[in-house]
């Protein structure tokens, strides 16, 4: 198949300009499919339906075929509930907590048109587990550049479902909204770390020997105790204890561990050659591709299959090329640096008999300092927005907050692309409380619930950068509220244009000679904070203080 339909733009691409990192399916009528980039030596790019995804109806799916020989033997392996127009199940770790999460679609930018924030707020994305209700996300959680949003559910033995409930705005199809995800096995289901996530690995797909995982299992189904590295969590839902067990298979073959995974319907290989970068890149091109600038290098991160092991290493740009032999340390990984003294792609790639792997680098000259200063204001960042105040990372880096932003209701987060977890921190009463790795509405109402008493708020947004906010401290409420009004009042005259304010001639008492009085001539507010001053004295002296 030479073309797909990109999930995340919609557009139909050619699979000579496809990239492995995006998802695809295929554009045909009564398909629409998960497919995959293939590649080999003797193969040109083409596209591949996954293992059962497909119909009948289409002409190019082929039931039971899937990545062979020499093409890409890791691309079933790497197979998780990662599509974005999928519900997929994640094993969550946030603030020292662990459980289960569902991820529902997000809302794509041509379909929310012109709806207002309020409009969609009545809308709402309901998870069930049979016909019992688990959770709800609400429509602002899946607004475009939100990403996708999770909704927390216990392990249950029937199918997940979701389905739209509430007001939606009529341009909104909400079929998308409209799937079903496998239950729990109670003997064990395997999540694998992807994009930062602990993502379910979708039936039939294998793993790797020296690959961690997360296992959830029912209590009385425990993995076998040479792979298991910690129960980490304890979980209940349908009436039956889970355990969250974080597995590290072994580095080689182990019979006891392969029969094991196979009652899971998981095949075990071994683990694929990965390249991955290293070092921040200046940007990323349409294609996906690193960008550097000429005399910066970028440093390439090599993980071999095994301590030690070797593989032919291939630098090329573009008719010239260098190979070497290349060889992993004993935790697997090697770094190896690349610069270019000219414009253009530069490509890394990592051969053995059965594999290869490419990843391209690209090299540009720096722009001149106007078009770096363009460059850096178009780049993503940490905004936050608290009412009318807009704070942004790398320019306000460090801002207090005036008095009245303490007990806003209006507070939001913009990290300029989706999928980011942001850390909010903040100090109140001399304490320090994290919470780490949350999704953007969790961070929202966490700063909100904060302002009224925190001395110091911090926001973190990953590596797009960090706000602190020195937030002003509260007035009190004592009986000193008509002193208070009394400054505000002075505030005011002070503003009037006038010759001269109000003024009364008064004695006052010297601080350093109790019986010393001086004539002086006072304004109207003095004179009130001297009469209330007289009063608590008086006050004082009565109740024989």
């Amino acid at each position: 198949m030479d073309f797909a339909k990109d999930l995340r733009t919609g557009a139909i691409v050619g699979a000579e300009g496809a990239r492995r990192s995006k998802a695809y399916v295929c554009p045909r009528p009564g398909c629409g499919g998960s497919v995959y980039l293939a590649q080999g030596d003797v193969q040109r790019a083409h596209f591949r339906h996954y293992p059962g995804e497909g119909t009948a109806a289409c002409d190019q799916y082929f039931p039971g075929t899937g990545p062979l020989g020499g093409v890409d033997t890791s691309a079933v392996a790497a197979v998780v509930e990662d599509l974005p127009t999928e519900l997929g199940l994640l094993v969550e770790h946030t603030d020292n907590r662990w459980g289960l999460a569902i991820r529902v679609p997000e809302i794509p930018n041509s379909e929310l048109g012109e709806a207002s924030l309020q409009t969609i707020g009545k809308a709402f994305i309901d998870v069930f587990a049979g016909n019992l209700l688990l959770g709800r996300a609400s429509a602002l959680d899946v607004r475009p550049g939100i990403g996708s949003a999770r909704v927390t559910v216990p392990p249950a033995l029937q199918p997940y479902r979701s389905q739209p409930s509430g007001d939606w705005p009529s341009g909104i199809s909400q079929e998308r909204w409209r799937r079903t995800a496998r239950a729990m096995a109670t003997f064990g289901t395997l999540f694998r770390q992807h994009d930062g996530e602990w993502v379910r690995l979708r039936e039939g797909s294998s793993v790797h020997w020296g690959e961690d995982l997360v296992l959830v299992a029912d209590k009385l189904s425990p993995p076998p105790g040479n792979i298991v590295i910690e129960a980490v969590g304890h979980l209940h839902g349908a009436g039956i204890q889970w355990v969250i067990h974080h597995l590290h298979l072994p580095e080689t073959a182990l019979a006891a561990a392969e029969t094991w995974l196979d009652r899971l319907g998981h095949q075990v290989t071994e683990r694929p050659w990965g390249v991955c970068l290293a070092s921040p890149a200046r940007g990323y091109g349409e294609q996906g591709d690193p960008i550097f600038w000429i005399g910066d290098t970028a440093v390439l991160e090599v993980e071999g299959p095994a301590p030690r092991a070797e593989c032919l290493a291939v630098l090329g740009s573009g008719t010239n090329s260098q190979s070497a032999s290349f060889r992993v340390g004993k935790d697997r990984r090697q770094c190896v640096g690349v610069s270019s003294h000219a414009p253009g792609g530069v490509r890394f790639t990592v051969r053995t008999q059965d594999q290869r792997v490419d990843f391209q680098v690209v090299f540009e000259r720096r722009p001149e300092e106007t078009a770096l200063q363009r460059l850096l204001e178009e780049t993503p960042r940490l905004r936050v927005l608290l009412g009318d105040t807009s704070l942004e990372a790398w320019r306000d880096q460090n801002s207090p907050l005036p008095l009245f932003d303490r007990h806003l209701r209006s507070v939001r987060l913009d990290a300029g692309v989706a999928g980011v977890r942001f850390t909010v921190t903040a100090w109140t009463d001399g304490k320090r409380r994290t919470l780490s790795q949350v999704w953007l509405r969790e961070a929202e109402m966490s700063i909100a619930s904060a302002l009224p008493t925190a001395s110091k708020l911090q926001v973190e947004a990953e590596n797009l950068g960090l706000i602190e906010m020195e937030v002003a401290p509260a007035r009190p409420v004592s009986r000193s509220a008509s002193l208070d009004r009394l400054a505000r009042w002075e505030r005011v005259v002070a503003l009037i244009p006038s010759k001269a304010a109000p003024t009364s001639p008064a004695f006052v008492r010297l601080p350093s000679r109790a019986d010393v009085f001086l004539p002086q001539t006072l304004g109207t507010a003095d004179l009130i904070r001297g009469r209330l001053h007289t009063w608590r004295q008086r006050q004082l002296e009565g109740n024989g203080s």
